[in-house]
């Protein structure tokens, strides 16, 4: 009788679990009618009954999904994702919807997650690839991005794009040989496809083979002579060889063959004005601006300004440069900047062939007499320079290329950046002026480190050791490097700030140019030893021939410098959209920069980033000081140019 009673229990579970199974399926059917008949929120109540009845039912779990995705609502979607993949954990559809709807919510790491199982159950899932590589590009991770585009290659041979993608990160990497490489290896399936043509183009043109550049885009023009674009990046070409002439008339040919329309056209305009103005052509330089100015909004003059801030060495020094960013400054709306880069031109000419109307422009900008006199500075100085800080170097407002594509990943991406003027000290604070500052202030709040290798010593009072007052001071923490320069009125200077001082504007390697270290140029890759102690640093005056083009000293090797900003190993991602950047909100470590005694010579080129806790106090961390030159703009995001710049 027991025997007979369970299996009649088993029996009715069985109709029960059939009835529940059918129950759901018919909710699950109903849902999809009505989405189909575009009723979302009925096809929601209905697929919400299905799975609660079923939660085993994979169809309505993904379609419930699916469509809380279309709804906007991704945290449900994600769940009922999830609940699938419980009851089917190999379904490679489901993972990579999962991994689409991660990505759209922001969740850039677990969607890497979610679309890398779909490529171990399933390599040949081309979609996830396509994801993975895509989402590798934006986080600049382009190694692991180009591993999946290789992928992509296996698996759909003949689809051109894949390999243009791959010649695009390439490119990315400062791996031109490589990209040229793959684009040549292509050439032959695809004969004479511009976009092959034009990557290769881009490659020769950054490995600065300016004729091969040329030939390219001289091939581009004969298949098609109406692309603006390409007789824009032809000049422009031209002018990286100093071949001002040709740049123009490439350009104007350009901009008469494709009738000057489209979204080029204010860039081939802005090209013109600015070829003009560096053969002091000034009344056609001024045609061509004042017409990009008239017909696009006033933020297009940042694109004038750095081209003129970019200028080749050569052009640099030139007065009239910095009339014109005055002038452009005053077209567009900018009285500040026009005023400083306007009293810049008349303290390098004051009675140039412009300074009458600079003169006039500025009784426009500051109509009071008084205010005139300070702003024209006659005596041949202007007031930020009568009050130059002893031992402070005056680095000028401007941009400059911060960060590089050819080292570590949290050097890249190289980006643009503003910055106003500031004072930065020609030297790294040395162990007497520390010493000083201790003396005064107590070690209370243990700034320094008193131990063999500090440069300091204490008996009862803090001294430089014996030889050692112009060395570096060490063994003191980013609290320590804050409090003495906030203790002369000063500040730390910021992460954009140091790199600046460190390479100019001309986005050179090292301080001192692109040669390799040696040892009259840098102190590095020393080691401490009884006999040498203290001396594997030097004076923080030695090694003049390593300036940089300010002539900072030391801005590479002798100690690590702390700096202002947080560490944030991708902060650049977000750098390249600001001025006068101050650094992320908030982290764990500083910022130290330049490199120091202890390091290889690999490890001291001017856009190496390195970090330190800033209770750390170590035997190779120094530091150096800075000060506004003038109020501070503050962070602000610039604005995009609405036309394409120009490569290089």
């Amino acid at each position: 009788p027991f025997a007979i009673s369970a299996d009649k229990t088993k029996l009715a579970e069985a109709r029960k679990s059939v009835e529940r199974q059918t129950l759901g399926a018919y909710f699950s059917n109903v849902g999809m009618v009505y989405y189909q008949n575009q009723n979302p929120e009925r096809a929601v109540f209905y697929l919400g009954l299905s799975t609660a009845i079923n939660p085993q039912s994979i169809d309505a779990q993904n379609n419930l999904a699916n469509i809380y995705s279309e709804l906007k609502k991704p945290q449900k979607a994600i769940k009922h994702y999830n609940l699938a993949l419980k009851a089917d954990p190999g379904n490679t559809s489901t993972l990579f919807n999962l991994g689409l709807v991660l990505q759209e919510s922001g969740k850039a790491t677990q969607a890497i997650n979610a679309f890398l199982q779909v490529v171990q159950i399933d390599p040949g899932f081309s979609s996830a690839h396509r994801m993975l590589a895509n989402l590798y590009l934006q986080n600049n991770r382009l190694i692991s991005a180009l591993l999946h585009l290789k992928s992509l290659v296996r698996i759909q041979p003949m689809n051109l794009q894949n390999h243009l993608n791959i010649a695009s990160t390439y490119r990315r990497m400062g791996q031109q040989k490589l990209a040229i490489a793959t684009l040549e290896k292509i050439q032959t399936r695809f004969p004479g496809n511009p976009e092959i043509h034009e990557g290769l183009a881009e490659a020769y043109f950054r490995m600065k083979d300016f004729q091969q550049s040329i030939a390219q885009y001289r091939f581009l023009i004969d298949q098609d002579q109406t692309k603006l674009r390409n007789y824009i990046q032809l000049g422009w070409t031209y002018y990286r060889l100093h071949d001002l002439p040709m740049a123009s008339a490439w350009t104007l040919r350009g901009m008469k063959k494709s009738k000057g329309a489209g979204q080029f056209k204010a860039l081939a305009q802005m090209n013109l004005g600015f070829y003009s103005l560096l053969q002091k052509q000034y009344a056609p330089a001024k045609k061509w601006y004042e017409k990009v100015l008239s017909e696009n909004p006033p933020e297009i003059a940042q694109g004038m300004i750095q081209d003129i801030d970019e200028v080749p060495i050569g052009y640099s020094r030139r007065a009239d440069l910095q009339f014109f960013k005055g002038w452009i400054y005053f077209k567009s709306r900018q009285p500040e900047k026009s005023q400083r880069s306007l009293q810049t031109y008349l303290q390098m000419e004051k009675n140039g062939p412009f300074s009458e109307e600079a003169r006039s422009i500025l009784k426009i900008l500051i109509p009071e007499s008084g205010k005139i006199k300070g702003i024209l500075s006659r005596n041949g100085k202007s007031s930020v320079e009568k009050e130059s800080p002893k031992d402070m170097v005056l680095v000028s407002p401007g941009f400059f290329i911060m960060g590089s594509n050819r080292s570590l990943e949290d050097e890249a991406p190289e980006h643009r950046v503003y910055l106003d003027s500031y004072w930065i000290d020609k030297y790294e604070v040395s162990a007497g002026k520390f010493a000083e500052f201790l003396n005064t202030v107590d070690n209370v709040k243990g700034y320094y480190l008193d131990n063999k290798f500090g440069t300091l010593y204490y008996d009862s009072r803090f001294h430089p050791r014996p030889g050692l007052e112009n060395y570096p001071i060490n063994n003191i923490t980013w609290k320590a490097a804050d409090a003495y320069c906030k203790w002369g009125k000063n500040r730390l200077p910021t992460e954009a700030e140091w790199e600046k001082a460190a390479r100019g504007t001309s986005a050179q390697a090292y301080p001192w140019g692109n040669i390799s270290p040696s040892n009259t140029l840098a102190r590095y890759f020393q080691t401490w030893t009884k006999e040498e102690k203290h001396n594997v640093m030097v004076p923080v005056q030695a090694l003049a021939e390593g300036q940089s083009p300010y002539g900072l000293h030391n801005m590479a090797g002798n100690v690590k410098e702390w700096v202002d900003d947080w560490y944030d190993r991708e902060y650049y991602n977000e750098q390249s959209e600001y001025a006068t950047p101050s650094g992320p909100m908030g982290g764990e470590f500083k910022v130290v920069r330049g490199g120091s005694w202890r390091d290889l010579k690999g490890f001291i080129y001017s856009t190496f980033r390195n970090s330190g806790n800033p209770n750390s106090r170590m035997d190779d961390y120094g530091f150096r000081c800075a000060k506004n030159a003038a109020p501070a703009s503050g962070e602000k995001k610039l604005t995009s140019r609405v036309v394409p710049r120009n490569n290089g």
